[in-house]
């Protein structure tokens, strides 16, 4: 079986309105219908008051195109065995007409079918180990058959080959069973044979799965016990194949459906429950169906927390500075250790380690194409680091003062710095040479930043002032002095028309640039803010604290979404692009500096153990990175 790098695009979709498991689905038209889950009958389509939903099956029958305006659904099985049947305009019906699909000891829990036969008349049903197949004209059963295979096959994968016209070929895999399965309508009989399973799902069901041209593909699973796959995997009908896609979901999850659209050029995963059964996800997943063989970045937007995905483990010291790239594939951490490192986001491997620095480096930033490295530190210098070579590309040093921070424009031109002389140097990225210098702070500069469009800076001091520049002529715009505290972090709204700043007295407050006014403060944290960020959609904030705890804000209401918890400082933060990701560093003042990992409120229980697990091993600083944990994917 062998690994795949492939490149997908996603788009978000509108969050389902409570959580959904163990659903199932059908397209119609444009439309999706959900036809119930996981004991919710009162879902999109009402289930009759007596129906217990848990491990049911619906398919949608076959008419030859007589009534394009409408379809009808079929609804069976279930560990509270039921029989109905739907017209999409009507309700759900048995009693004009009453019919049964097997009796009440053959529950058909967990069972898949599909509709096939030369005239779509056919119901192929799959179940334990026994394949059954009813006539659709009479909903009589035709004949039960046993399965070649040793495990009981339910929550599994059952679809029609793409290899025969009569729709009588059919493909299951359930754990270390995989069958070809061919039908011969005249004689009433099955012919099998054996398919190839890789090691890795064998040990897998409660998967989704769809078929796709001449791929199945399957997403997460579960194996009966305590292991919820991430994995996404790909077999080929033609070449008997199978594929690991290497990138994964991000965040276990099974239990989900799968639904291929009309045109066939989108895939929708619905509902699902995630690792550790907190409760279900919520998440709706639209994949455009190119991404069979290009599946390398998935992206995810934050809708509703994060859980711990990663440590990153190397530096000997404490961490001032964490920055993904533009790409999100890759953090630079700075430390006063004396290093950069580059990591890999995805898999956490140490990619480089620049050395250069003689002193303790404060910040760290990536150039917008990813190609180019900034830091700067103690020793009084900037410097430039290629990211592919890790050599050092620049070194630039004036005078002899300590720089605390330094950004890039975002043409990628310029960096801008601030240092312990109060003053905010402009500098040419390819010649080193000093452009300019902005004068007007009375005390060091602590945080320098460029606005979106690159025409103005925002800087903050120990003077307790923020103040705005135009990077042109050199000037101050604006400033705002109404702060007792210095002013340790200030950074603009993707939008570039507010300031979210953290002063030494517990919170983050807003300053709108318009008006001149602070237009909001966000109160919670017990101790002072480290740093502050906002999302790239700019309705959600993410702040961190000396209170050990990094908190989620709602920018409209001024609201905390969320709160991660720490026992110790919370030092520097930042948030992926795509918003899916935080990267933090997370401080614990010891004589082998260890770093204790963060908890989700919601399972402190959970992470406990692992967490005091991950103390015992830990001999470096270390930092985390944080997923989504209810989510939708986008792209």
């Amino acid at each position: 079986m062998g690994n795949q790098n492939t490149t997908t695009l996603f788009q978000n979709l509108k969050d389902l309105p409570t959580p959904l498991s163990q659903s199932q689905c059908v397209l119609h038209k444009n439309e999706i219908l959900i036809c119930g889950g996981y004991l919710q009958r009162d879902f999109y389509l009402l289930y009759p008051n007596d129906v217990g939903l848990y491990g049911h099956c619906v398919v949608k029958l076959v008419h030859n195109n007589k009534y394009k305006n409408k379809i009808t659904l079929l609804s069976f099985g279930g560990l509270y065995n039921h029989t109905l049947i739907m017209e999409y305009t009507s309700v759900w019906n048995n009693n004009n007409r009453p019919i049964d699909i097997g009796s009440y000891s053959e529950n058909y829990f967990g069972a898949r079918a599909v509709i096939g036969g030369s005239d779509n008349h056919l119901l192929f049903i799959t179940h334990y180990n026994n394949i059954s197949v009813f006539d659709l004209s009479t909903f009589e059963l035709i004949e039960n058959y046993t399965l070649p295979t040793d495990n009981n096959i339910y929550y599994h994968c059952f679809v029609l080959s793409p290899e025969n016209k009569e729709n009588n070929k059919l493909i299951l895999f359930c754990r270390h069973t995989g069958l070809s399965i061919e039908y011969d309508e005249d004689r009433g009989f099955f012919q099998y044979d054996q398919l190839p399973v890789c090691d890795d799902i064998a040990k897998l069901y409660h998967y989704a799965y769809v078929r796709t041209n001449d791929a199945i593909l399957f997403f997460g699973g579960w194996d009966g016990y305590e292991v919820v796959s991430d994995l996404v995997y790909k077999y080929s009908i033609r070449k008997k194949t199978w594929t690991t896609f290497e990138d994964t979901l991000r965040i276990p999850m099974n239990d989900c459906f799968v639904v291929l659209n009309e045109v066939s050029n989108y895939i929708h995963i619905i509902g699902g429950k995630i690792k550790l059964a907190i409760q279900h996800g919520i998440r709706v997943l639209k994949i455009k169906v190119g991404w069979a063989n290009d599946l390398n970045k998935i992206i995810i937007k934050y809708v509703g927390g994060f859980e711990l995905v990663k440590v990153l483990q190397g530096h000997y010291s404490i961490v001032n500075s964490v920055r993904f790239s533009a790409d999100g594939r890759k953090v630079a951490s700075a430390s006063y250790d004396h290093t950069i490192q580059i990591w890999n986001a995805i898999s956490g491997k140490q990619l480089h380690i620049f050395r250069g620095h003689t002193d303790q480096v404060f910040s760290v930033r990536f150039s917008p194409d990813g190609y180019t490295v900034v830091s700067c530190s103690r020793d009084e210098t900037i410097r430039l680091w290629d990211i592919n070579t890790g050599n050092e590309i620049k070194k630039i040093k004036k005078d002899s003062n300590i720089v605390y921070d330094v950004d890039f424009s975002p043409d990628g031109k310029y960096i801008v710095s601030g240092s312990q002389d109060n003053t905010i140097r402009l500098w040419d990225i390819h010649s080193g040479i000093e452009i300019k210098q902005l004068l007007g702070h009375s005390k060091a500069v602590l945080s320098i930043q460029f606005s979106p469009d690159g025409k103005m800076i925002v800087s903050s001091s120990n003077d307790k002032t923020i103040c705005l520049w135009n990077v042109e002529s050199g000037k101050m715009l604006k400033q705002y002095k109404e702060h007792a505290n210095r002013i340790v972090r200030a950074k603009f709204s993707p939008d570039g028309r507010f300031i979210a700043f953290c002063p030494l007295d517990n919170t983050i407050r807003i300053w709108d640039i318009e008006t001149e006014t602070e237009w909001k403060v966000l109160e919670g944290h017990s101790n002072h803010v480290n740093d502050v960020k906002y999302f790239p959609d700019g309705k959600t904030i993410v702040s961190c604290s000396s209170d050990g705890t990094i908190q989620l804000w709602s920018v409209k209401s001024g609201r905390k979404i969320q709160k991660l918890k720490g026992p110790h400082s919370v030092r520097c933060v930042d948030i992926s692009q795509d918003g899916s990701t935080i990267c933090v560093y997370c401080e614990k003042l010891s004589k082998k500096n260890l770093i204790t990992a963060l908890l989700l409120n919601a399972i402190d229980i959970v992470f406990i153990s692992l967490f005091k697990k991950l103390q015992q091993k830990i001999q470096k600083s270390v930092f985390l990175l944080f997923d989504a944990f209810y989510f939708t994917f986008c792209f």
